[in-house]
């Protein structure tokens, strides 16, 4: 028979089968932290999905119409009356007619049409007179009595000519810009006036400058004169403004009708 002891002692080192209590609880914390983190990204995945849902469900709807580009609305322009005449008041007229591709407004009824050829357009104000003109020839400045025969070819270098006139005072030059384009302006007065006064200039002595068609354009030695030459060496519009030579400028009327150009295209 065994002894009582040794069955004892061999019952203490036999395994009774319980579980381990600290091993299952590291198990079911590492299960329940696995699946708290599958649940986010899982919830993250749904929302993100339902993001993407309503983003399309919003971009089914019809595409924003583009917007039409409002162009401003131009004043009407009125045909040039016949001349000489009185121009009316706030009134924007337009010299395509003439061949200028501008337009103009008056600021009050003191302004007179006193010439409107092919090319040229003269508007005057008391003692100021505005011209535009498109220059076909220039006048040989050594002429003593320029005729007809004494025209030259417009030179490229038009602002150059005029500074280099050995009848003209050129007093200053600047750039400005009119009707959206760069100008230089020579401010200008007769220097040497021609021997004898041509038709054109009465009994004023004065300086014959270009020529529009057969028409002359003149400088009288009682004026100063502002004028007007494109940068654009091909364009040979040149804006005149004649004023008094005592007088300080042309006056604030013809600087807002200079202001008031507006280039358009030819029909």
């Amino acid at each position: 028979m065994p002894d009582l002891a040794d069955v004892l002692r061999q019952g203490a080192d036999v395994t009774t089968g319980l579980p381990d209590m600290q091993a299952a609880w590291s198990r079911a914390v590492r299960v329940r932290r696995r699946r708290r983190l599958a649940g986010s990204a899982a919830a993250a995945a749904v929302a993100a999905a339902v993001v993407a849902v309503v983003g399309a469900v919003a971009d089914l709807g019809p595409p924003t119409p583009p917007q039409p580009v409002m162009t401003p609305e131009l004043v009407p322009a009125e045909p040039l009356p016949p001349y000489p005449g009185p121009l009316l008041a706030d009134r924007t007229y337009d010299a395509a007619v003439l061949g200028l591709p501008y337009r103009f407004s008056t600021t009050d009824s003191r302004w007179t049409l006193a010439a409107r050829e092919p090319g040229w357009l003269s508007l005057h104000r008391g003692s100021t007179r505005l011209n535009i003109q498109r220059w076909d020839a220039v006048y040989d400045p050594a002429a003593a009595r320029p005729e007809e025969a004494d025209a030259l070819e417009v030179p490229t270098d038009l602002v150059g000519w005029l500074t280099s006139h050995p009848r003209l005072d050129v007093r200053s030059q600047r750039t400005v810009v009119v009707a959206g384009e760069q100008w230089r302006v020579l401010e200008v007065g007769v220097g040497t006036p021609l021997t004898t006064p041509p038709p054109e200039c009465g009994s004023s002595p004065c300086v014959l400058l270009g020529r529009t068609g057969i028409e002359p354009a003149e400088l009288l030695a009682s004026e100063r004169a502002l004028i007007h030459v494109p940068v654009d060496d091909t364009d040979r519009t040149v804006l005149v403004v004649a004023y008094p030579e005592r007088a300080s400028g042309p006056g604030g009327a013809a600087s807002a009708l200079i202001a008031s150009l507006d280039e358009r295209p030819l029909p």
